[in-house]
């Protein structure tokens, strides 16, 4: 099992398993992870945010005064209104970068099988 995220490394919190590797790749660079794919059975797909806005540290921690300023602009509007200076944007997380898999370099060796979270 390979699991593939920003950092490419497990979340702090959670235990290691030995049987899973840690691979780093940007969701809108399929270039960049589409060999990963091959020969898997399918994608378990759980990339998302909750909150517009960049409140987390690159090592995926969040970062307690951003989220709090986050948590302010709240109480001034809808929390999920596209920004479109914001690269990662709800709907482009949730949306869009699972779209990316259908890019041709990712459909290409392996059982296209993907389960969404959202």
């Amino acid at each position: 099992m390979t699991s593939i995220s920003r950092s490419g490394r497990p979340h702090p919190q959670a235990s290691h398993h030995p049987d899973i590797t840690y691979e780093r790749a940007d969701i809108f660079r399929p270039e960049d992870y589409a060999h990963h794919l091959v020969g898997s059975a399918g994608i378990i797909y759980t990339i998302g945010t909750l909150l517009e806005g960049d409140y987390k540290t690159s090592d995926g921690r969040i970062d307690a005064d951003k989220m709090f300023d986050l948590l302010r602009q709240v109480q001034m509007g809808n929390p999920l209104k596209l920004d479109p200076a914001n690269p990662r944007s709800y709907n482009r997380l949730n949306r869009d970068g699972g779209m990316n898999l259908e890019h041709p370099r990712c459909l290409e060796g392996w059982g296209k099988l993907i389960v969404f979270f959202d």
